[in-house]
Formats: structure tokens, sequence, C-alpha cells
């Protein structure tokens, strides 16, 4: 899977993440998705879709990144750790962060810092 414009990235796969997931797939979309549990990447596995092991390797592969996780924590671990999405996302890439806005707000921040683009998305409840 090269980096195109169908391929979007998908970081965290759980009720909401996998919906969006499905969703996505039966939009057209290629996908690359992360997880720290194996067993929801798993559920997802197949045609237009790739699992891989980081944050890092997601943005390498895709410049659109939607990430639905719990916690700040784990959106900025996910964003800016060592290999995080900071550390492999190239020129243009974006992200859509699904969950916190205090979150989107700090990360965006940062994110800004180092030359990315971040989008505001909320949901709807």
């Amino acid at each position: 899977m090269s980096v195109d414009s169908s391929t979007v990235g998908l970081i965290g796969v759980g009720a909401m993440g996998g919906r969006m997931a499905r969703n996505l797939l039966e939009r057209g979309f290629e996908l690359v998705i992360c997880d720290t549990a194996p067993e929801r990447t798993r559920a997802l596995e197949g045609p237009g879709v790739a699992v891989v092991a980081t944050p890092r390797e997601v943005a390498e592969r895709a410049r659109r990144v939607i990430t639905m996780l719990p916690s700040l924590e784990a959106i900025e671990q996910v964003v800016l750790g060592e290999d995080g999405l900071a550390a492999g996302a190239g020129e243009g890439s974006v992200l859509i962060e699904r969950r916190r806005w205090a979150a989107r707000r700090a990360c965006g921040e940062r994110s800004r810092r180092r030359s990315r683009t971040d989008c505001d998305g909320p949901r709807r409840r």
C-alpha cells in the first residue's frame, strides 16, 4: 500500500474506531490501522487494510490520520511519543483527532511547531 489520496490511517479501532474503519472501507478508502489490542486489528484484517505496529508507521503510510483514543495521555503518546505520528509525518500530513478537545488543542500546538497540520473534528453525540 503506497501513500495516496485513498489511504487513511486510523489509530484506535475499538467500538467507535472499528465502526469508522468499516464505514471508510465501504466508501472505497484503503486503511492503515494500529491499536494496542491485537484482537481489535484482527477483526478488521482483510482487503484494503494494512495493520502496522506503531503510530509512526501509520504516518509514514498515510498522510491523513484519524485517532480515536480514550485519554489525553494516550493521545499525547500516539502523537508525540518516540514512535508517534509526529516522527513519521511528512509534508502535508493531517491529523484528525476525534475524542478530546483539550488534547487536540495541546497536541495541535506542538504539531504546528513541527510544521504539521491538524484538523478539529469533533464528534456528535
